[in-house]
């Protein structure tokens, strides 16, 4: 498993919590979208995502794409509160 960083924060706000959570790796995406994501929006965007995600760990798939689809599933989802911060301008992936 490849330990991927997104190039900048992402943070969402899921709809079974009460604090937001701060995303900054495809690892704790992929937790998000499969423990916390709420079921009338497990669709296609969340399966893109979701799919991403691992592929992103395992050096299949860029963290770009990765991060671009769970944003998207976010915003589909109306979990979306921040996406503009940079973390590490060059990460490992």
């Amino acid at each position: 498993m490849k330990d991927c960083n997104f190039r900048s924060v992402v943070v969402v706000e899921p709809p079974d919590s009460r604090r937001v959570c701060i995303v900054t790796d495809a690892v704790y995406a992929a937790e998000i979208l499969l423990r916390h994501w709420p079921a009338e929006h497990w669709g296609p965007k969340h399966r893109l995502a979701m799919l991403a995600c691992v592929e992103a760990l395992r050096g299949k798939r860029h963290i770009k794409i990765a991060q671009r689809t769970f944003i998207a599933a976010a915003v589909q989802a109306r979990m979306l509160k921040v996406c503009e911060f940079d973390v590490e301008p060059d990460g490992p992936c």
